[in-house]
């Protein structure tokens, strides 16, 4: 890859990065982020009664709760708080990619994927504990890619990293806990004779949202009422969900989160799949195409693990938010690494097979530059209707 386009590359990641610290305060406080802060405002008992109204167990609303008391509750400083989280979940996916043996390109244009997510740079400048999830699905997605790629089982601290972001996710949002668990059916595909280990290593991953299931149901009646107004998911909501995961432009307001309505994306990476494949078979009839290559063959595992991790976590969701009312459109921040990922692995498994692929690297990155483009421009404009509540907060 020329080291002008690995250049752009980084310069654009930092751009990325950059943007979920411009303008904290821009935005009003919207009726979520006011019930947040209202109860990290209380005192630590207090606080902790009342969270038992979230499914989700407490983890980022403790976090919240010292935040507070070190910088107050004004808008620069609450939001501050996930814009870091944030910006480590850009950084993170680097650092846990570095050492995996997929090819250098398809690592940056993922890195790039995440950094100028629409939807995860919304909830870097939410007080709500969607952009700290969706760091640890950033992590687990990374380290499921290399459980996958590694010789199996892989090492011991490839293992253990995976149990460790595993547990932080579990630890953070019932989402990141079904993450965990179609990340372990994506490895058990190709762990055939390992299952017992890998249900052992879930086991441990999913533990914190178990112990908190557990405790407060058993102690805390009323628990998880926070929810219950949740209508069931349609298939328009699956449609509203996608063109969020690949967000461009139309960010608006709904009961159930911040929502991007173009399906813009969709359709450039729908037109870019089918000229590749296109290309590809063009190729084979003629005679031309070239033989498989490493890179090729890695950008395919990815493409299949990625694909089951997403698939299973939108069918698993749908299907049990018709009963267990679940289904918000900013639950579904921590699939879009794997949303990302999956579409970026079969372009670059196709770009690879064509000899493409530095061109196909050097056009996502264009892409990509004009979405955060746009994004920003999104977000300049009013989208957090004004909250009619008050936060008032007098450290003790």
């Amino acid at each position: 890859m020329p080291p002008w386009l690995i250049a752009v590359i980084v310069a654009l990641i930092l751009a990325a990065s950059l943007a979920r610290l411009w303008r904290l305060d821009l935005q009003p406080y919207w009726v979520d982020e006011t019930w947040s802060l209202g109860v990290a405002s209380l005192a630590l008992p207090d606080s902790l009664h009342t969270i038992k109204s979230e499914i989700h167990p407490p983890t980022f609303q403790l976090i919240l709760w010292g935040w507070i008391r070190i910088g107050g509750v004004e808008p620069e400083w609450t939001r501050l708080l996930s814009a870091v989280f944030g910006v480590a979940g850009v950084w993170l996916a680097y650092w846990l990619l570095r050492a995996s043996p997929f090819p250098l390109g398809l690592r940056l244009i993922w890195v790039a994927s995440v950094a100028v997510s629409g939807f995860a740079i919304v909830y870097s400048q939410d007080v709500r504990s969607y952009s700290l999830a969706w760091l640890a699905a950033v992590a687990l997605t990374a380290m499921t890619l290399r459980m996958c790629v590694e010789p199996h089982p892989p090492g011991r601290a490839v293992m253990v990293s995976w149990v460790l972001w595993g547990a932080i996710g579990s630890g953070i949002h019932l989402f990141n806990t079904l993450l965990v668990l179609c990340a372990a059916i994506a490895i058990g595909l190709r762990w055939r004779r390992r299952i017992a280990l890998l249900s052992a290593l879930a086991a441990l991953a999913l533990m914190p949202q178990i112990l908190w299931l557990l405790l407060a149901t058993l102690i805390a009646p009323g628990f998880a009422g926070g929810s219950s107004w949740i209508p069931a998911p349609t298939v328009a909501d699956v449609t509203e969900g996608l063109t969020t995961l690949f967000a461009v432009d139309g960010l608006h307001h709904t009961a159930r989160g911040f929502a991007w309505g173009s399906p813009a994306a969709l359709v450039i990476l729908g037109i870019l799949t089918v000229s590749l494949a296109s290309a590809t078979l063009l190729q084979r009839k003629r005679g031309t195409l070239a033989a498989p290559t490493e890179d090729e063959a890695f950008a395919w595992v990815a493409a299949r693990v990625l694909a089951t991790m997403l698939g299973a976590a939108l069918l698993i969701a749908f299907v049990v938010s018709q009963v267990v009312h679940v289904w918000t459109v900013r639950n579904l921040i921590v699939l879009q690494p794997a949303a990302a990922w999956s579409v970026a692995a079969v372009l670059f498994a196709f770009a690879s097979r064509l000899r493409w692929a530095n061109v196909l690297v050097a056009v996502i990155v264009g892409l990509l530059a004009l979405n955060l483009t746009g994004i920003l421009v999104n977000m300049s404009g009013p989208y957090k209707p004004p909250s009619t509540l008050t936060v008032h907060f007098e450290d003790d």
